[in-house]
């Protein structure tokens, strides 16, 4: 009797979004080690990804932050607009706080630096299926002082229409929580946490 709690752990369809060949080939090489990863196409930028993805139907993307024609950040926004149910994950090396935020906000559901290992990555692609959000440790640090200072705030005007719950919210994201888990520390429903990341 098959009891592998892997066996529930979903099958990511990935789209390689990044402006370097030579990232993307690693890439591909390194994810089809695994059983649960089938790469179904590679674009250079954002434009080309949004060509892309009536086709190739990917359940998660794995988006480079710059990139020429169309820009990591512009292209999340327009494809999670088009197509709300594929997962976007940012790897990049970049860690501006302002991209960072702007990512979140364009509806990226992870954050990953492309130092990140295999099995992390794994993870993340895991979490965010399952509608939750991940941001890298080592760009956690970039939020809180968002989070923090007001001044950063000020910096980007988006930044400051954030309501205090939604700061805490922030907070507890940058802290590693779950959306369950905030929903207890919180003492609010899921669906609120939900509606507070978004």
């Amino acid at each position: 009797m098959l009891t592998d709690s892997s066996l529930f752990l979903p099958n990511h369809q990935i789209l390689l979004v990044d402006d370097h060949a030579f990232t993307r080939t690693g890439l591909r090489a390194i994810l089809s080690t695994q059983d649960r990863c089938h790469v179904v196409g590679e674009a250079r930028h954002g434009t080309q990804a949004l060509a892309l993805m009536e086709s190739l139907k990917p359940t998660v993307v794995l988006m480079d932050v710059r990139m020429p024609v169309m820009d990591g950040i512009t292209a999340t926004q327009a494809l999670r607009k088009q197509f709300p149910k594929v997962s976007v994950v940012m790897l990049t090396s970049h860690t501006d706080p302002l991209e960072v935020w702007a990512a979140l906000s364009a509806g990226a559901q992870g954050y990953c630096l492309k130092d990140i290992p295999l099995a992390r990555l794994m993870k993340v692609m895991d979490t965010v299926a399952e509608g939750a959000t991940w941001i890298d440790p080592g760009v956690a640090h970039v939020l809180l002082k968002l989070a923090g200072k007001q001044q950063a705030f000020e910096a980007d005007e988006r930044l400051s229409l954030l309501t205090e719950r939604e700061r805490e919210v922030l907070q507890l994201i940058v802290d590693g929580l779950s959306n369950q888990d905030m929903a207890e520390r919180l003492q609010v429903t899921l669906h609120t946490v939900k509606a507070h990341v978004g």
